[in-house]
């Protein structure tokens, strides 16, 4: 059984929470003899945890996975590629849980103008 499965009938928090070691350690290449993700591999694994810890009201900590995921895809398709949409929108996301609203609103106007 791997380290970060859950036994038995586990709260949805547990389960969330395995599912978010799980994506972070792939992400640091802890799995899989060490190999660390391709890199669009990586994007979507830091976009998913990035979603999970807003998710669970953590969005401070979620700003550095999706900056990176952004960062990611930015460099493989260009800045104005529909790929960056969906990470655009979580860190938008994210900063409007901070209350960061204008970040947000211009944040979410560059997700649109990229579809």
């Amino acid at each position: 059984m791997h380290e970060f499965a859950w036994r038995g009938d586990a709260s949805p928090r547990a389960k969330t929470l395995a599912a978010l070691r799980l994506a972070l350690a792939r992400i640091e290449g802890r799995r899989d003899g060490g190999v660390q993700a391709a890199p669009m591999e990586r994007a979507r694994l830091l976009h998913n945890a990035a979603f999970l810890l807003n998710e669970k009201g953590r969005a401070q900590e979620a700003l550095p996975f999706v900056d990176e995921s952004i960062a990611i895809r930015e460099a493989h398709f260009g800045k104005a590629h529909p790929a960056l949409a969906s990470a655009r929108s979580q860190l938008a996301f994210a900063l409007r849980t901070l209350g960061r609203h204008d970040e947000a609103v211009t944040t979410l106007e560059q997700s649109l103008a990229s579809l």
